[in-house]
């Protein structure tokens, strides 16, 4: 995983007095001077995102959930790493209520700025040290915009995205801080608590409450973070051939039979497991819900289908729920204006099924109808975060991905899919690196094709076959 490390820039302060030059003293050797961590770690599209000096290395979340009133209280306690000598650092998070912060078990000043929470030890946090912050806190989530808590018509819904997380804990917000997770989620017990990973056990009390209990053991980048509180069933829950623990859950409104969708799943597994590699997580959770708009949101180890995606495009949503399991997830973003990559091979990785499952002509078809979309905006060019929204992200990326492996033949570009994968699973990889182990496998310069692809405005010709 990429870490950025932040190193603070000693300057040398000459103070004249009467006449005199005195030169400050140098550290000790082998010490450095405390430095503040940095408000942001420089993506181009959300600077403000992530923060510098140090390295989560776990988050425990517990976390109490009044549904109704949308209220909830929670204590978040984030073991890290610092990496610089820290005289104060920053946490991302939104418009909650404060009731107490100690950093390593004593009680610290903080302040905040907007989304930024800044904590002052009362001594600074040694380089390489492992540190420990509670936040104890309280009150009504917030969105920001449209990412993060949403609450409506009795049922909690949190895909965490490039900020959302801040909407519901203090985080390092930035792919390049990944942590494992364990949660205890308590909820009326009319409802079910669902979040990434495995459902470790849940209790419930006199009182009308149960508590879940939940850990995700793989590091995850905050953005790949959910967190579903409804009236939730667990369909069925097993062990597949590889050991990867399969589980469905459904609202309690849907019927069985909307669960047909899911019957080729495993096939579906072993078709990437051929192009791409391994699935890369210990366990995998499908949730439907009756939400009337075709929606989708694909988590780590966890991907929520409504009923309404489900008729509208079938098999290749589902297919896609486990494409970017490999590619979103494992594979992450190193900045967000690189999503074209994510939503290129994810999406593809759909096609494919198409092709197997439908036959080459079905793929054909499916690819000039997108091919007469208007798609002149380059896809990996997007100059604001509201060009992320664009079509040609979302379609022309895939066209991208089918372009290449057009132009370099199925078996390279099939080494290709698992070269990138082996080498970046786990972390994050860049446009710039995508080019490099293309042009790497293919012995090619790529750099005109990936030019006319990613940043010209027109949508260009597929290659001649």
């Amino acid at each position: 995983m990429q870490k950025r490390l932040l190193f603070g820039v000693l300057l040398s302060v000459i103070f004249l007095v009467a006449g005199c030059v005195i030169q400050p003293l140098s550290p000790p050797e082998g010490t450095t001077l405390p430095v503040r961590g940095a408000a942001g770690l420089g993506d181009t599209l959300f600077p403000n995102a992530g923060n510098g000096g140090y390295d989560v290395q776990h988050y425990d979340l517990d976390l109490t959930v009044n549904v109704d009133d949308n209220i909830i209280t929670s204590t978040a306690t984030l073991t890290a790493v610092a990496t610089s000598t820290l005289a104060a650092f920053n946490l991302d998070f939104h418009a909650l209520e404060i009731d107490a912060l100690s950093v390593n078990g004593v009680e610290t000043p903080y302040q905040r700025q907007e989304d930024e929470l800044i904590i002052d030890p009362a001594e600074p946090l040694p380089a390489e040290s492992l540190f420990t912050v509670s936040v104890r806190y309280h009150g009504k989530p917030k969105p920001i915009g449209t990412s993060g808590w949403l609450n409506y018509f009795g049922r909690v819904a949190v895909t965490n995205g490039s900020l959302g997380a801040a909407t519901w804990y203090p985080v390092n917000n930035h792919a390049s801080d990944r942590a494992t997770y364990s949660y205890r989620i308590k909820v009326p017990s009319a409802y079910m608590a669902l979040v990434n990973g495995q459902l470790l056990g849940q209790e419930s009390d006199a009182s009308g409450w149960t508590t879940y209990r939940w850990a995700t053991d793989t590091p995850m980048a905050s953005a790949n973070g959910a967190l579903l509180i409804g009236h939730y069933v667990l369909q069925s829950s097993a062990t597949d051939p590889a050991g990867t623990l399969v589980s469905i859950y459904r609202e309690q409104s849907t019927t069985e039979g909307s669960l047909r969708r899911l019957e080729h799943m495993p096939d579906m597994l072993s078709l990437l497991n051929e192009v791409v590699g391994p699935y890369p997580f210990p366990s995998y959770s499908v949730v439907i819900h009756t939400r009337s708009a075709p929606y989708a949101n694909f988590q780590q180890e966890l991907s929520i289908l409504s009923l309404a995606v489900l008729t509208d495009y079938g098999e290749e949503a589902v297919m896609n729920g486990l494409s970017f399991q490999y590619f979103g997830n494992s594979v992450g973003l190193a900045q967000r204006q690189d999503l074209w990559l994510i939503q290129g091979l994810g999406g593809y990785l759909g096609w494919l099924w198409i092709e197997k499952s439908r036959g080459p002509e079905a793929l054909q078809t499916m690819v000039k109808r997108i091919a007469s979309y208007d798609l002149d905006f380059p896809p990996a060019a997007p100059a604001t975060a509201h060009d992320l929204d664009n079509d040609s992200i979302y379609f022309r990326a895939p066209m991208a991905i089918h372009a290449l492996r057009m132009r370099l033949g199925d078996e390279r570009f099939f080494q290709l899919l698992h070269t990138f994968y082996a080498r970046y699973q786990g972390g994050n990889a860049s446009t710039a690196d995508f080019i490099a182990v293309a042009e790497e496998v293919s012995g090619e310069d790529l750099t005109e094709f990936f030019q006319a692809w990613l940043y010209d405005d027109k949508l260009p010709p597929l290659p001649a076959q």
